[in-house]
């Protein structure tokens, strides 16, 4: 599967398989991750991800991706980068 410069959401990317596979993709070259988790330690794993590939790449969200809204404001999200993707990673599967 290519993944280089493709968008990926992770979800449950604050710890386990979900951030496991958001580093793997980084290092893989692609080119924006939505790294979604209910907790704040969110924040640390998308700045560990960007720490390991030297660029700012992962962009984390803070919700419950069961609440409707908060989906909305992730999807409404105004980086360029995002919502041109190819890969969506629920708890690390991929869906193309």
């Amino acid at each position: 599967m290519e993944i280089k410069d493709r968008v990926a959401l992770v979800t449950g990317g604050a710890s386990g398989i979900g951030r496991a596979v958001s580093f793997e993709l980084a290092k893989r070259g692609v080119k924006a991750i939505a790294m979604v988790d209910i907790t704040p330690d969110i924040e640390i794993a998308a700045e560990q991800v960007n720490s390991e590939v030297d660029a700012k790449i992962a962009i984390p969200f803070q919700g419950d991706v069961t609440d409707e809204k908060f989906r909305e404001e992730v999807y409404r999200h105004d980086d360029k980068r995002l919502w041109h993707g190819q890969y969506l990673c629920p708890r690390g599967r991929y869906y193309t």
